[in-house]
């Protein structure tokens, strides 16, 4: 699959990104519940909890989509790209489904990234 420059970054910063949502969740989600359950107030708990739900939800469900189209993305990639051979598809793939997140961001810096794949280069030598 022969990507534009544009996509390329495009596809970069949607990869990067999920990472960062994720993470900035994970701090926001920490951050404004630790020092209430430090603290031992349930009640303060309960309420800070309910007063942010409909946020987590929206933010689960966005991180949740694009996460899943970013994995569609890069399964169909590995799964069509012809600079690589069939082994190395399946591993990509398999890798791919069980890392996720962190498997894209080296795919995208291997596969994408270059003009000519990186593991092509390795296959070769």
């Amino acid at each position: 699959m022969k990507l534009s420059r544009n996509w390329k970054i495009v596809i970069g910063i949607l990869t990067i990104a999920q990472l960062f949502i994720g993470l900035f969740f994970l701090v926001w989600f920490l951050s404004s519940l630790l020092p209430l359950i430090a603290a031992g107030n349930d009640a303060a708990i309960d309420s800070q909890f309910f007063a942010s739900i409909g946020g987590i939800i929206v933010l689960i469900a966005f991180l949740t989509l694009l996460s899943f189209g970013v994995l569609v993305f890069y399964l169909i990639h590995a799964g069509t790209n012809r600079h690589i051979t069939n082994t190395m598809k399946v591993v990509w793939i398999v890798l791919l489904l069980l890392f996720g997140s962190i498997v894209e961001v080296v795919y995208f810096f291997m596969e994408i990234v270059p003009e000519k794949s990186m593991t092509a280069r390795l296959e070769q030598d």
